[in-house]
């Protein structure tokens, strides 16, 4: 009996001799902790992949990859963008008038009641615009060499006057022989070689500027007294006329 017993427990127990045992469950933190390591491998390597991106931006930012798209030129600046815009001032006795002028241009002076010294400066290179006495009406080049500016002019009168600053190319234009008084700036149209000054009755200094054209030193007349001259000078031209007097410059 008992040798019939003994030998049931030992097939019981299987052919290791250990004991079967009951199978144990994993605990809900092992799943959760794998869950989340396999989630910050995914993330790592979408991060990975977007910094790859980002790199190679970079590198075709710096030049290296493909030739950024051709970029189109700016237009080239209107020639009427960088005109003297006209101005008008208007006063009685001394005043500082305050201008921004970066081009060459003209400016006209008038003051019919003026009895005293009338004395007109600027802060550009020409400096002295009009010294006389008495009533005035000319015009003065300012700004032809490349590079001046003017900020301010200064009038110096007893009467009321007005001033007028515009652009060089707004400036009068004659197609042949030109008559003034005093000092005048304009244009002489057509083609010439030459021109023919006459100055009957001065009694001061009289000067003649042409530029344009290829003249290299703008003043071609300078004298006292009357005057029955001609120099060279090439058409079409911008001339400025310094005198005290009426004057006839003929081109030839």
């Amino acid at each position: 009996m008992s040798t019939e017993t003994t030998a049931t427990a030992q097939s019981a127990a299987g052919s290791t001799g250990q004991p079967n045992t009951p199978k144990k469950k994993v605990p809900w933190w092992v799943w959760a902790l794998i869950g989340f390591v396999a989630l910050a491998l995914v993330i790592g390597v979408i991060w990975f992949v977007s910094q790859d991106d980002d790199d190679a931006d970079d590198a075709g930012d710096a030049g290296v990859g493909p030739a950024p798209a051709a970029v189109e030129e700016a237009p080239e600046e209107d020639a009427a963008d960088s005109a003297v815009e006209r101005e008008e001032f208007a006063g009685t006795g001394d005043m500082v008038i305050p201008v921004a002028v970066a081009g060459a241009a003209i400016v006209s002076f008038t003051c019919e009641d003026c009895t005293g010294n009338v004395l007109v400066t600027s802060d550009s290179e020409e400096g002295m615009l009009v010294n006389g006495i008495g009533a005035y009406s000319g015009s003065r080049l300012v700004n032809m060499t490349d590079g001046s500016a003017m900020t301010a002019i200064a009038v110096e009168a007893d009467g009321t006057w007005e001033l007028v600053v515009d652009d060089v190319e707004n400036a009068p234009s004659f197609d042949g022989a030109v008559t003034g008084t005093g000092d005048q700036a304009f244009w002489m149209t057509g083609e010439f070689e030459s021109v023919a000054f006459v100055n009957g009755e001065q009694r001061g200094n009289h000067a003649v500027w042409a530029y344009r054209n290829g003249m290299t030193n703008p003043l071609i007349l300078n004298g006292t007294g009357p005057a029955d001259e001609t120099a060279e000078m090439t058409g079409p031209a911008l001339v400025q006329v310094s005198s005290k007097a009426e004057w006839t410059l003929t081109p030839q």
